[in-house]
């Protein structure tokens, strides 16, 4: 008997990585031109008539244009059986979510219902039914702009009050524009196979919130000053120009300032991830 379920297939189909979540993302088809002599392009497919027979190198002309949010066709084609054409997913940077940070969390479940039967006291094969079924992605967005911002507190833009600045602002009732096509996960498996998984009208219910890491690290740095406040007066004294005996003797809300500055710094990024693990 087996001792695991690790098996020949194994190393080949883990998903690495967080995966990258993208919204309205659509696998666009477009028109190519014969090669000379009347031959395909290498890849491209044959359009044919619906309820022929296809072959690996031909496609239904239903296919081009189903009720679907995931495909589309390139600006100002109208398939025609006879074409040839060629397909590739539109994975542009409009079409990204944004940068994340902690992974993201698929789920997709089906909504049961057993029907009880008089002196049943299992469960009885046959009688669960699936009522319906629900799906949803967590993510962590680190990037933050006003679409993003809009979409998660079901907003709008209006007329902002101070100049210089967008002004967002939420909504009674949710309208179909706040809807995305759809939002998709794709995934990548260690044999280079993609997973994508596309969830059609979706809607972010999680509502917005944003937390500030800098000030976090900050206090771990204060919570441990006692065991390092030499050290720490030498590196800002460094850093500021000041010496320690001046750095010590700042106010604490300025000396934290100093902190949260130093933080802020792209080129101690590292510093603060390791500064992190103290809460660990």
């Amino acid at each position: 008997m087996r001792k695991s379920g690790i098996n020949s297939k194994t190393p080949d189909e883990i998903v690495l990585g967080a995966g990258t979540v993208f919204k309205n993302l659509r696998y666009v088809y477009e028109k190519v031109e014969t090669e000379e002599g009347g031959s395909a392009p290498k890849g491209a497919l044959q359009v044919v008539e619906d309820g022929v027979t296809e072959t690996a190198d031909t496609i239904q002309l239903h296919k081009l244009t189903p009720d679907v949010s995931f495909i589309a066709l390139a600006k100002d084609y109208t398939p025609a059986a006879g074409d040839y054409v060629m397909g590739d997913w539109d994975d542009s940077e409009e079409n990204v979510l944004g940068a994340t940070s902690g992974g993201n969390k698929l789920s997709i479940s089906s909504e049961l219902m057993d029907v009880e039967v008089d002196g049943a006291t299992v469960k009885v094969t046959g009688l669960t039914h699936k009522i319906g079924e629900t799906g949803s992605l967590e993510t962590n967005l680190v990037q933050h702009s006003v679409e993003s911002l809009k979409r998660a507190i079901v907003g709008k833009e209006v007329d902002s009050l101070i100049k210089g600045y967008t002004q967002v602002q939420t909504k009674p009732l949710i309208e179909l524009s706040d809807y995305l096509d759809n939002i998709a996960y794709v995934g990548t498996k260690t044999n280079g196979d993609e997973i994508i998984i596309i969830m059609e009208n979706a809607i972010c219910t999680s509502g917005y919130e944003i937390e500030g890491k800098n000030k976090e690290a900050a206090n771990v740095i204060l919570n441990h000053l006692p065991a390092c406040e030499k050290d720490l007066y030498a590196f800002l004294a460094g850093l500021s120009g000041l010496d320690k005996n001046e750095i010590a003797s700042l106010p604490m809300n300025t000396f934290l300032e100093m902190v949260i500055d130093v933080l802020r710094k792209e080129e101690f990024r590292d510093f603060i991830k390791v500064v992190s693990r103290l809460r660990k």
